[in-house]
């Protein structure tokens, strides 16, 4: 304990403040780098699900005015589909890995399954290594006489 008259710290209580600090700017570094991680992954998912509407308001486009063989392709239960920048209905043979791309990270597809859409979206996480996927489903209820009217067509095919 110090006297009355004495001046300054002891190595004692200056030991003492940088460790309290050191422990503060320590758990200050782990919040930040889990809230940037955790933003980070909330970004990638917007973009995801933006490019999987993106696909999907594409079909819903398409379902209107597409050409025989493109409603061929989007109404086979066993093949995916994507719709490019081009508008143009692309069979995608490698659900994997292959389908539209959306800023060379983004990789989707959509299948047809009984009146319904689903488009899948995929990417890799920011450590390379998680693989991310993102499932949309649209029913096609507003389109169902369009429907009806393209099974019966198909049907005769």
């Amino acid at each position: 304990m110090r006297s009355l008259g004495s001046r300054g710290e002891t190595i004692v209580e200056v030991l003492m403040v940088i460790v309290i600090l050191g422990s503060a700017l320590t758990t200050s570094f782990v919040i930040t780098g889990k809230a940037t991680a955790t933003n980070r992954t909330s970004l990638e998912r917007t973009e995801a699900d933006s490019f999987g509407q993106t696909q999907l308001e594409r079909v819903k486009s398409k379902l209107v005015n597409a050409t025989s063989s493109e409603l061929s392709t989007m109404h086979s239960t066993s093949v995916a589909f994507c719709i490019n920048d081009t508008n143009a209905v692309v069979p995608v043979t490698d659900t994997i890995n292959g389908g539209c791309t959306a800023r060379n990270r983004y990789s989707s597809f959509t299948r047809y399954n009984t009146n319904s859409f689903t488009t899948e979206v995929k990417w890799d996480g920011p450590d390379g290594l998680t693989k991310n996927r993102l499932q949309i489903l649209y029913k096609a209820y507003a389109n169902t006489e369009r429907l009806r009217e393209l099974a019966v067509r198909f049907s005769d095919v």
